[in-house]
């Protein structure tokens, strides 16, 4: 007996090995962003061995990365957002590149070249590359944090971003809230039904296997970067037949941040209908309202993020309505 669970302990220590050290690999694209790009000396020839080091200033982490023998590079699984890259070589000088958005699920290129002179000497590009991706064939469409919290959405549901993707139509029907208390709305892709959307969050699936519909709605404040995927989906997005949709949620960083806010609605701004609302606009009150809070628990190496969000609506509706009169009901219609 001693023998059997000394064996179930070692199998399992060696499951959870594995599973820690092939989980970067199998996440690939799904939860991570890549950074890439070319290193090139004034005569436009790949220079070898130069050192790329990428830095998210907000959280203090950075990873380094050699380009190869025809001066290309990759920097892959790097949580989304805003980054900072150093590229150098022995004999030419260093370039600072900041500004470099990284969404879950794309490649951000960046192209360099370096010219001639000492290490210590450095130049700064504070532009952004543009999101053009020549490592792959998939059509997609990128949106960082910011813009999609300065999108004007509808209720601020973020499923409603799907409706900005091309071959993107709202179904006629929607599901129920005793079904869908998550509230997401089902849209039609590339004439494929809304069911063959594959929703990911985290590099989690976040599709519901009986509805196709999607399981966690999250909050525009809570969203770090939004990637759909239209044609052309990796192999691992197989279960894909409209769109893919990957989103990556916030984390805190060294510095306390949050935000707050309020929306409200009711009927003094709203117009009246003269054909249902004869005299008066029915009585609403719409708010809603939310916060969210990240920070560090250890500097640069464990962080926090908190979102909460919340509706309440109150409101009252008017029916107008034609009754027939008992002459309209005893005439005979005509066949």
């Amino acid at each position: 007996m001693r023998n059997f669970l000394k064996l179930v302990v070692a199998i399992s220590m060696l499951c959870l090995a594995l599973v820690l050290l092939v989980a970067p690999e199998a996440l690939g694209q799904a939860a991570f962003g890549t950074i890439i790009g070319a290193v090139t000396d004034p005569s436009g020839a790949g220079v070898p061995n130069a050192k790329i080091t990428v830095a998210d200033k907000e959280k203090g982490v950075s990873v380094s990365a050699t380009s190869n023998d025809s001066g290309y590079y990759t920097v892959s699984n790097l949580v989304p957002g805003d980054y900072e890259a150093t590229i150098g070589a022995k004999g030419f000088k260093n370039v600072v590149r900041e500004n470099l958005p990284v969404i879950v699920g794309s490649s951000t290129t960046v192209n360099v070249s370096l010219e001639v002179g000492s290490v210590e000497e450095s130049i700064t590009v504070d532009t952004t590359p543009p999101l053009i991706e020549t490592d792959r064939a998939a059509v997609s469409t990128n949106l960082s944090s910011k813009q999609v919290e300065s999108l004007p959405i509808i209720d601020r549901n973020f499923t409603e971003l799907e409706l900005l993707l091309p071959g993107a139509a709202k179904m006629p029907w929607q599901h129920g809230q005793t079904e869908n208390p998550q509230g997401g709305i089902q849209i039609n892709t590339n004439g494929q039904l809304f069911s063959g959307t594959n929703f990911m969050i985290d590099g989690m699936d976040n599709t519901d296997p009986v509805l196709g519909i999607i399981t966690i709605n999250p909050p525009i404040d809570s969203v770090q970067g939004f990637n759909a995927t239209t044609s052309n989906f990796d192999a691992e997005f197989s279960q894909a037949g409209g769109v893919v949709i990957q989103v990556e949620t916030k984390s805190g960083t060294n510095q306390l941040h949050g935000s707050a806010f309020e929306f409200y609605r009711n009927n003094i701004f709203q117009a009246r209908d003269p054909f249902t609302q004869p005299t008066s606009v029915p009585s609403t009150h719409w708010n809603q309202f939310g916060a969210s809070l990240g920070g560090p628990i250890l500097k640069n190496k464990l962080f926090f993020f908190a979102n909460t969000e919340g509706t309440f609506v109150r409101s009252n509706s008017t029916l107008f309505a034609w009754i027939p009169t008992p002459q309209l009901l005893r005439t005979p219609f005509a066949l």
